[in-house]
């Protein structure tokens, strides 16, 4: 690969939204917006890829690479569906209704959201991206999955109650509706008591079982 400082040439994702997206989509957004043509020598997603890849490959087997990138794509798509889509969606309807200030930053929803995809939701994206299980799961995914049940949540639940009481019902019910529908999807609910038996089932069989190969008492 020819020598470059641009940092950008070999990246497919991009972390830094509250949702991630590869790397492209603004680019070729921007070319469709303004009715101009592709150029030539435009770098797909793919292309940047396929270049990071050649690198890896000349120290790792392919295996490895082929590994790595599975799991740091199932680790952004996780993120993006179970959590940032959900709560950009509620924030979105929240703001559209009426229902928070267009002040940023003034209510308490705001600094819970921006922890959530900012702090949490980045460390979990980028902690994969650096092969950093630490900061993937505990300093990640855990934080933004506790962000999400035991604050977020709860903050959305608390604007729709306050808007029943307050002469805005109508736009509380869209909220509402939005949010039920997420928390009763196969992602959130377990959240709820919802979980399959059988499913249920198997996670306590699994539980048991790691707690027997790792208990201490061994």
């Amino acid at each position: 690969m020819p020598v470059s400082h641009e940092v950008g040439n070999r990246i497919s994702w991009t972390l830094r939204p509250k949702v991630s997206e590869k790397i492209d989509v603004q680019e070729l957004a921007k070319y469709k917006a303004k009715g101009m043509e592709v150029p030539a020598d435009f770098q797909t997603w793919e292309m940047r890829r396929k270049n990071m890849q050649n690198v890896c490959l000349q120290c790792h087997t392919k295996n490895y690479v082929t590994s790595f990138y599975t799991q740091y794509d199932n680790e952004v798509n996780l993120y993006n569906d179970k959590f940032g889509k959900p709560a950009l969606k509620l924030i979105n309807l929240l703001r559209a209704n009426n229902l928070i200030t267009p002040v940023q930053f003034d209510e308490q929803i705001e600094w819970t959201y921006f922890y959530l995809w900012h702090h949490e939701g980045r460390r979990a994206r980028m902690g994969a991206s650096m092969m950093g299980p630490d900061y993937t799961q505990w300093h990640g995914n855990f934080e933004v999955a506790d962000n999400f049940y035991m604050e977020f949540i709860p903050d959305v639940k608390e604007i729709i109650h306050e808007a029943k009481i307050h002469g805005k019902a109508s736009q509380a019910r869209v909220v509402e509706k939005e949010l039920n529908k997420i928390l009763n999807s196969e992602m959130h609910k377990w959240f709820l008591g919802k979980l399959d038996p059988e499913e249920l089932k198997k996670r306590k069989e699994a539980a048991k079982a790691f707690r027997e190969r790792y208990s201490e008492s061994k």
